[in-house]
Order: structure tokens, then sequence, then C-alpha cells
């Protein structure tokens, strides 16, 4: 397993302080705790975020800013754990960044999103987080992507059937599985009552975007089916703060400049 100096976390961010403690913070302090490193950063994607946080008194850096202090400091071998689910821009961003950067260090690691690292223990999470209930099923609404295919997701949804979840679904805000073609397939099997999950480490202003009118909660409810929305957001999960956390090392995108 790779010795490192330095550990940056990186996430897209909330605007909300409590949230962005809850949800991104908590899994920070919990990443930076397992190991030996000699700095801890938290760095924030939106620039957005970064400036209502900045304007709450916070101190926080972009990712660039973080990687210069780094650099300053002296810290050679650097770990860059990102807090995505998926791939998309943001992911891309992040990955070009440290691919522009790299030559700054010996080395940079940069572990990849959740469900392209380990889809399997991100099934078993959400097997253990929301098991079955009789009569009822369970739609994750996640994030999703219009460009490209939701191979990730799909992927997870395939682990989600090997334990035997056929009542667990998927519906993405962009692309599909969209949340028209979910509801067909449990209106098919005559599935009448649902909790509703938001998919995502933060739920913030798209959970509030499903909740209203013409949102997936009411395309539920038009459907026929009872719907109850699920308080819970994966980021402040001890069991997905655990799955961030885990060593990943064999999937890391190493920028390997030793010599």
């Amino acid at each position: 397993m790779a010795q490192y100096d330095a550990l940056l976390t990186v996430c897209f961010g909330t605007a909300d302080p409590e949230r962005f403690d809850r949800c991104f913070a908590a899994v920070h302090r919990r990443a930076a705790a397992q190991g030996t490193y000699r700095m801890a950063l938290l760095a924030v994607m939106s620039e957005h975020v970064r400036a209502a946080l900045t304007a709450g008194g916070r101190e926080v850096f972009s990712p660039q800013g973080a990687l210069d202090i780094l650099s300053r400091r002296g810290m050679h071998r650097v770990l860059v754990r990102s807090l995505f689910l998926s791939e998309g821009v943001e992911w891309e961003r992040l990955h070009a960044l440290c691919t522009e950067q790299s030559g700054r260090f010996e080395r940079l690691d940069l572990t990849p999103p959740l469900l392209c690292g380990d889809s399997a223990a991100c099934a078993a999470a959400l097997d253990s987080l929301f098991p079955p209930q009789p009569g009822g099923a369970v739609l994750l609404y996640g994030h999703g992507r219009e460009a490209g295919e939701n191979t990730p997701y799909l992927r997870l949804l395939s682990h989600l059937r090997a334990r035997g979840r056929s009542d667990l679904f998927l519906a993405l805000m962009h692309g599909r599985p969209d949340a028209g073609s979910a509801i067909k397939m449990m209106r098919d099997q005559g599935i009448a009552q649902v909790r509703l999950v938001f998919f995502m480490l933060c739920t913030g202003h798209h959970a509030r975007e499903a909740l209203a009118p013409n949102g997936v909660a009411e395309q539920l409810r038009r459907a026929g089916i009872r719907t109850q929305v699920v308080d819970c957001e994966l980021g402040g999960c001890p069991q997905f703060q655990q799955l961030f956390c885990r060593p990943q090392n064999s999937g890391n995108i190493c920028f390997d400049n030793e010599k």
C-alpha cells in the first residue's frame, strides 16, 4: 500500500454549512484520521459553493489552491480522494487538473468515483441500509449524465439484482434510466408503494427539484404509487463514509513521477 505525505479530499460541495459538515467534511475527517498524513486538506469544486461558505466565515480551498499549498509545503506524495458517486463533468475537471499538476509531485494518486471503483460494496451498503419490505419497493433517484452511458449506475443495479433485490429500482435526473421508465417497470410489476431514496451524497437543491410540482415524487403519486420520501443523505451515513475511506489503491489513477 502506498504511503502518502498528504491527503486532499475533493467534493462538489453544498452552500448549506450544516449539510456541508454532515455530508462532506465528516467524510474528510474520517479519511484523514485513518492515515498518517502530514497534511490533510478539503477542497470544493464549485466556485459558487466556495463563495457562499467563505462569506459565512469558513476557509475553503479550490482543488488548484489546495495543490498549490501542498506543493509549497513540500508534500511529495499526495492522495487525492474524490467524493463523487459516478463519472461526470466535475470528475472530468478534477482528473484533468490532476493530470496537469502531477509533475509538481513525486506521486499523485486520484481515487475513482465510488461506482467506478467499488460498485459491489456500494450495493452491499444499500442492501443493508434499505432492507426489503413486503409489498413495497425502493426507488434510488440519482444524478446521472446526459452525455455518454450511465454504465456505473447500471453496474450497481446489476450487483443489487445479484443480491436478490428485485424490489430496488433506479431512476436518474439526467440520462437513462429516467423516472418514466422506472415508474413503468414498477407499475408493470404491480408495485403499490415505494420508498424514494435520493442516491446522492447531499440532497440539497436536487431533492427540492424532485419534490417540486411535476417532480419524480408527484409522478409516482400520479401513477398510483404511494410514496414515502426517505430522509437520508448518503454522505452522512457511516456506511457510505467508510466506503469513501476504504483503501482503493488497486483502482487509483496514479501519476507517478518518482525516479
